[in-house]
């Protein structure tokens, strides 16, 4: 997006060029500048200049030629890819898209995914709170060592549990 700057001196550009007259004078005033500059040594020909400065200014005008040479092959590859335009569509030709029964399956697939989702949700949940029911009975199994009696069962899985560890 180009700024409002930009805009403004676009639209001045383009009412001054659109009055032959205008324009006219504003390319004389700007020869004049020109002769100026040159007359008063601000601006100098190529043949004015040194050797390393003539190296940079064409330098400067190659790469500029090739960018603007990149640009117009760019373009012209835009034009001759972009299909011709479409003949008017007529009045009773359906508009292009889904079919009412595409829209009922896609729909219908879109509703069983949100399901199995939301079950998924809910087998987790349950998941994390099993785990932490375990975690806390081991806690307490394999909480500070009493002389407990239990049943046989129990002491065997404790016995379990000591090797374990």
């Amino acid at each position: 997006m180009s700024s409002k700057g930009a805009e403004i001196a676009r639209r001045y550009r383009e009412r001054r060029d659109a009055d032959p007259d205008r324009r006219r004078k504003y390319l004389e005033k700007e020869r004049d500048k020109w002769k100026k500059d040159r007359e008063t040594g601000t601006k100098k020909g190529v043949n004015e200049l040194s050797e390393r400065a003539k190296r940079a200014k064409r330098k400067k005008w190659r790469e500029a030629k090739s960018q603007d040479r990149a640009r117009d092959r760019a373009s012209a590859l835009l034009q001759s890819e972009t299909p011709p335009d479409s003949p008017a569509a007529p009045e009773n030709q359906p508009e292009p898209g889904l079919s009412g029964q595409q829209r009922l399956g896609a729909s219908a697939r879109r509703r069983s995914k949100r399901k199995l989702k939301d079950q998924i949700e809910i087998l987790e949940a349950q998941l994390a709170k099993e785990k932490t029911k375990t975690e806390k009975y081991k806690k307490r199994l394999l909480g500070p060592r009493k002389e407990v009696r239990l049943n046989h069962h129990v002491q065997k899985s404790m016995l379990c549990w000591d090797v374990k560890k």
